[in-house]
């Protein structure tokens, strides 16, 4: 008890740094029926918890990083949880198709969790092996059957190849105008956590270029 107690003390030490270190607000524990402030996406699940919740504007993105313990359930009813750390950012382009880019390193419960909130979401591995090989083997692509031509805009060859010697502890969703990086190993300092965050924000500048550069889209 006493090891958790202390443990819990530190993370909240270490994101409270990272926070000022990154210029953004700490505001810790948030009440996941706060729709002004709840992020959801992938990881949410009615039973989860945030803390540590900083929000602040970076890089001119609008950015949130903060914990979040989820539990999962299977078809058979075990049931499995997950500490993560996320990385929001609002991006300034809209209309994204809905993808998670995967490590392929979760329990089933969470990708049965998926697949029940999102049931337009089909596996598309065969996409990455397409533009790049490597990555589709390091990586598990979900997207609508339909979202391929889309994907294909702003997913390059260069893009994964960066993403398969930066990316190999995230996963990566993106959705309409979100981007959201998770971690679910143990963040230990607040380096990790700006190491994090500079690639969310790498990677949200590089899909905005991509989509610019494919066709124009409105900004949001």
């Amino acid at each position: 008890m006493l090891k958790t107690i202390r443990n819990h003390h530190n993370v909240k030490n270490f994101f409270k740094r990272f926070a000022d270190q990154s210029e953004l607000v700490y505001f810790g524990y948030v009440d996941k029926d706060d729709d002004a402030h709840i992020y959801k996406g992938i990881t949410f699940t009615p039973n989860c918890i945030d803390t540590n919740y900083c929000h602040g504007t970076v890089s001119d993105y609008d950015v949130t990083a903060f914990n979040r313990e989820s539990e999962y359930r299977d078809l058979v009813g075990q049931s499995s949880t997950i500490k993560w750390t996320v990385v929001a950012v609002h991006l300034k382009i809209g209309g994204l198709p809905h993808a998670v880019i995967d490590g392929k390193r979760h329990p089933k419960s969470f990708y049965n969790s998926v697949f029940i909130r999102f049931p337009r979401l089909r596996r598309a591995g065969a996409l990455l092996n397409q533009i790049n090989p490597s990555a589709g083997v390091q990586f598990e692509l979900l997207a609508r059957p339909d979202a391929g031509t889309q994907i294909s805009s702003f997913m390059d060859d260069s893009m994964l190849q960066r993403m398969l010697t930066s990316f190999t502890r995230y996963s990566v969703e993106i959705d309409n105008d979100m981007l959201y990086v998770y971690s679910p190993l143990e963040t230990r300092s607040e380096k990790d956590l700006r190491d994090m965050l500079a690639e969310a924000l790498w990677l949200s500048e590089t899909i905005e270029n991509r989509v610019h550069m494919a066709h124009p889209v409105v900004a949001v």
